[in-house]
C-alpha cells in the first residue's frame, strides 16, 4: 500500500454511485496504482491530466483494463474545466507546486493530493486530503509495524554495507 491505494480507498469511501467524472493529475506509478485499486463502476469518464500527454497515452496502453473505459487525456496548462466537472481528483505530480494554490473547486466529493508540495491550497475544497494536513497511516488497510519496518531497515542496512 502506498498514497495511492489509500487515494483509492478514500474514492471508495466518497464515490458511492456510479456515472462519476475522475480527474487523475500525472501519469507515474501513483496513478497507476490509484487506477488499478479504483472501483471503476462508479466511473463513466476519467480525465487524465499531464505534461506529457503522449507518455500518459503510451502509458493507457499497457493497462488493457483501460480500453473499455473513456478517458480523454488533457494537458496540465488547460485542465481547469475538467477540474470543475470533476467528483473526485487524485494527484500525484513533481515540480508543479501550488499550480493550483488559488483554485477552489466545489463540485469533487473530495480531493486527494499526494504531490509534494501539493498543487492546491487547504482552502480548495472541504474534503482535501494532501500529505501536509492527512495521516495516511490510518487509512491504511493491512498496517505493518514500526518495529517490522525498523528490522527491515537494520537487514537492509546489513546487506547493503
Amino acid at each position: 500500500e502506498n498514497y495511492s491505494t489509500v487515494g483509492a480507498n478514500i474514492f471508495n469511501k466518497y464515490i458511492s454511485s456510479c456515472d462519476n467524472t475522475i480527474s487523475i493529475i500525472g501519469n507515474g506509478y501513483m496513478a497507476e496504482y490509484f487506477l488499478r485499486k479504483i472501483d471503476f463502476q462508479k466511473a463513466n469518464k476519467i480525465y487524465w491530466i499531464n505534461r506529457n500527454l503522449e507518455k500518459a497515452k503510451d502509458l493507457q496502453k499497457d493497462f488493457s483494463f483501460l480500453d473499455k473505459y473513456q478517458i480523454h487525456h488533457v494537458s496540465i496548462e488547460d485542465c481547469i474545466d475538467e477540474l470543475n466537472d470533476s467528483d473526485f481528483i487524485f494527484a500525484a505530480t513533481a515540480n508543479t507546486a501550488d499550480m493550483f494554490a488559488e483554485q477552489i473547486l466545489k463540485k469533487p466529493k473530495a480531493i486527494v493530493d499526494v504531490s509534494y508540495p501539493s498543487l492546491f491550497s487547504e482552502y480548495v475544497n472541504d474534503n482535501f486530503y494532501c500529505i501536509n494536513n492527512t495521516f495516511f497511516e490510518k487509512y491504511i488497510s493491512n498496517p505493518v509495524s514500526k518495529t517490522s519496518l525498523l528490522r527491515m531497515e537494520k537487514e537492509l542496512d546489513t546487506l547493503l554495507s
